[in-house]
């Protein structure tokens, strides 16, 4: 996980690379949280920018802001009080299977507008869950994990490239 700017009040690109072993189909409404972006500011519904890193002829997965696509194919929804996005795997189209197949090496991007206040880098979690186990507090696909920040340095900002890491410019 990484992102395009550390600057105060910046719009700020924000790249996820995901990898399942297991495929994750739309079968039971399956969805992918990210949560924690903190102090992040974006609109409920955000646009995705989806590739792959060496597909090949795999294709690439419908990610939507809500199970039933109502907010559009290649979105997700952000959630003001978790400081999170929520994608979930679009319906089928055309008889095709919507799934994230097992093994690839899935790349999500998003924009969100970084906080007016300087702040250290936040732990983004990640999980992955459905409709059948939501009723549930113990039952997840995938329970809620940190994922690993890219921690360079750059222009003298350590951790420049942490999730939420942000700073004001100095003149």
């Amino acid at each position: 996980i990484g992102q395009a700017s550390f600057f105060a009040k910046a719009q700020n690109l924000i790249s996820v690379t995901l990898k399942s072993n297991v495929d994750l189909t739309n079968t039971n409404g399956e969805l992918i949280s990210l949560c924690c972006f903190d102090n992040a500011v974006s609109t409920n519904i955000v646009q995705l920018d989806v590739s792959a890193v060496d597909a090949g002829t795999t294709v690439l997965p419908d990610l939507c802001s809500d199970v039933r696509a109502e907010g559009g194919r290649g979105t997700g929804f952000w959630n003001q009080v978790t400081s999170g996005v929520t994608l979930y795997l679009c319906p089928d189209v055309d008889a095709v299977e919507n799934k994230l197949t097992a093994g690839l090496q899935l790349v999500v991007r998003f924009s969100v507008t970084n906080p007016a206040a300087s702040q250290s880098l936040s732990v983004v979690l990640i999980q992955a869950d459905d409709a059948s186990t939501m009723a549930s507090t113990t039952s997840f696909l995938l329970p809620q994990v940190a994922l690993a920040p890219s921690l360079v340095t750059i222009l003298g900002v350590m951790n420049a490239m942490a999730p939420m890491r942000v700073v004001l410019p100095e003149m």
